[in-house]
């Protein structure tokens, strides 16, 4: 599927560098880890997915829409 990258803004910007990504629905988007402050999100079916970004003690998400290959 088609891939795009994601960048974590952290307040301050060197908060916690152990930070971990997860997808909500993995049939609609999977996720792997660059680096800390990156990740890659690639499409799987048509959907969406929301995408959580968590350091222990603090998380933001965004949700990412797939749309079917045209």
């Amino acid at each position: 599927g088609e891939k795009i990258i994601l960048t974590v803004n952290t307040t301050p910007f060197q908060a916690n560098p152990t930070i971990t990504f997860s997808s909500g629905t993995v049939s609609k988007a999977t996720v792997s880890k660059i680096d800390d402050k990156h990740v890659e999100v690639t499409g799987v079916a048509a959907g969406t997915s929301v995408i959580t970004a968590t350091d222990g003690t603090h998380s933001g998400t965004v949700t990412v829409t797939v749309s079917a290959a045209s």
